[in-house]
């Protein structure tokens, strides 16, 4: 990696809208992780270059994200207020890079919202990778087609969003970045519930370095232990729904312990073999099985 540019100004724009310049490779260049050599940055600048003399535009190469933010730049106004070292490039380049070096990068993508307030709008950034963000424009595309999700209840966009996407980027930015907060929330509640769930059978095992770790005591005797396996081992869904968002805040994802075995259930159908294979699961099942008489056939 060469020296980093410590530029006199932030690139708030790309240094050019139509074609990828030598100078915008080399100030990219100089933002990315050391595992991206400079010629893999000018095999995507020829490919971005070639496809914008195509019939049909990609969106993704209209769309303009930020590379170099750190995630706690959260605001465009923040971002140049606070002078924040970035450039300003099309995803459609960085597409190229991550398709040609299977090496994700890390981008901010930016986008609208309206303060609750004073009802004005500004823009916020959302920060997301290269992979994260082609999976999800093409699921987006299949939503659109499929009518599901946002475009359930509304006449077809597929003409307007999919097939003439380009002309539209800052509204299917926006479905986009819907979507990846939808993600985002969805991988964060599966990393609460799981950590509950595996918190909880741990005690229950009564696994000595855990307790000392969660009661917050140097020593613990073997009576302390007992109790907790008695304790942990026989807690019902409804209780453990209570001891989850005590300590894990999981009533942020549920509103009840019938909403959690609802979502537990859609897990399962999605990955049965869950049942068989992975002991957490097996645990929170036997919790569920507890909370009689609406499903007693799990507590076997």
């Amino acid at each position: 990696m060469s020296t980093i540019h410590y530029l006199d100004k932030p690139f708030k724009k790309a240094l050019n809208l139509d074609k990828v310049t030598n100078q915008l490779i080399e100030i990219l260049y100089d933002f990315l992780p050391a595992i991206f050599s400079f010629w893999s940055l000018k095999v995507a600048q020829s490919r971005f270059n070639e496809r914008q003399s195509e019939t049909h535009p990609n969106w993704l190469d209209k769309l303009q994200v930020y590379v170099g933010l750190p995630d706690w730049v959260i605001t465009e106004e923040q971002m140049l207020s606070e002078e924040v070292n970035h450039i300003k490039c099309p995803f459609g380049l960085l597409q190229s890079i991550t398709d040609s070096t299977e090496s994700g990068i890390n981008c901010a993508i930016p986008f609208s919202k309206t303060d609750s307030l004073t009802g004005e709008r500004y823009t916020v950034l959302f920060h997301t990778n290269t992979f994260d963000l082609e999976y999800h424009a093409q699921c987006l595309d299949t939503d659109i087609e499929d009518c599901t999700y946002d475009f359930e209840n509304m006449p077809s966009q597929y003409e307007r969003l999919v097939l003439s996407g380009h002309k539209n980027v800052r509204e299917k930015t926006d479905y986009l970045v819907q979507r990846l907060i939808r993600s985002k929330i969805y991988s964060e509640n599966m990393n609460v519930l799981k950590t509950s769930i595996a918190s909880c059978r741990q005690l229950a095992n009564g696994e000595k370095e855990l307790l000392k770790a969660f009661l917050d005591v140097k020593n613990i005797d073997e009576k302390s232990i007992h109790e907790a396996r008695r304790i942990y081992s026989n807690l019902d869904i409804d209780e453990f729904y209570e001891w989850a968002s005590d300590h894990f805040g999981l009533d942020i994802y549920y509103e009840d312990s019938e909403d959690l075995v609802d979502h537990v259930k859609g897990i399962f159908r999605i990955d049965s073999d869950l049942l068989d294979n992975n002991e957490d699961y097996k645990f929170v099942t036997k919790m569920i099985g507890r909370s009689d008489p609406i499903y007693p056939h799990l507590c076997a």
